[in-house]
C-alpha cells in the first residue's frame, strides 16, 4: 500500500504598474511524498520576474527571466536510492515598434530568448534572436524575417525569410 503526501505552497504573487509600464514577479515552491514499497520525494521551487515599459504611443519594450529547480529522491525496500533533478533559467527580451522610419503600415518587432541548463556536465547554453518587419497595403502583406540562433554545440544558425501574401 502507498501513501501518498503532496504539499505545495501557493505562489507569492507581486505586481507594479505605472503609466508607462510595470513589474510583475511571483514564485513556487512545492513537496510531494510518496511512503510505500518505494519511498520517493520531489521538491520543486521556481521564481519569475517579468516587466514592459512603454517608451511612446509607437513602441514598447518588454522582458522576463525565470528561475526552476526539481529534485526527485526515491529508495526502494532493498535500501537502493536514485537521486535526479535539475536546475535551469530562461530568459527573454523583445521590442515592438509600430512605424519604423516614419512609414505607416510597417511594424518592427525584435526578440532575444536565451536559456541555460545550470548544473549540466554538457554545456546546455541556447540563444535565439528574431527581427521581423511587417508591412501591409491595401490586401497586399509582406513581411521580412532574419533568425539566428546558437545551440548547446555552438553552431550558428541563421536564416531569412521574406513572404508576401495577398487576400482574395
Amino acid at each position: 500500500m502507498t501513501t501518498s503526501f503532496p504539499t505545495a505552497t501557493s505562489p507569492e504573487i507581486s505586481e507594479i504598474r505605472t503609466s508607462r509600464g510595470g513589474f510583475h514577479s511571483g514564485g513556487r515552491v512545492s513537496d510531494a511524498r510518496s511512503y510505500g514499497e518505494e519511498d520517493t520525494v520531489y521538491n520543486d521551487a521556481g521564481l519569475s520576474v517579468a516587466g514592459d515599459y512603454t517608451f511612446n504611443r509607437l513602441s514598447k519594450m518588454s522582458g522576463n527571466m525565470s528561475f526552476s529547480a526539481n529534485q526527485g529522491e526515491s529508495v526502494d525496500s532493498s535500501g537502493g536510492s536514485s537521486v535526479s533533478g535539475s536546475r535551469s533559467l530562461q530568459g527573454g527580451l523583445s521590442y515592438q515598434h509600430s512605424r519604423p522610419f516614419g512609414i505607416y503600415n510597417m511594424q518592427f518587432t525584435s526578440m532575444l530568448t536565451g536559456s541555460k541548463q545550470i548544473d549540466s556536465p554538457q554545456p546546455s547554453t541556447t540563444l535565439r534572436w528574431e527581427g521581423m518587419f511587417r508591412y501591409s497595403l491595401g490586401l497586399l502583406a509582406t513581411s521580412l524575417t532574419l533568425r539566428m540562433s546558437e545551440n548547446p554545440g555552438g553552431s550558428l544558425t541563421k536564416s531569412l525569410n521574406f513572404q508576401a501574401t495577398r487576400s482574395f
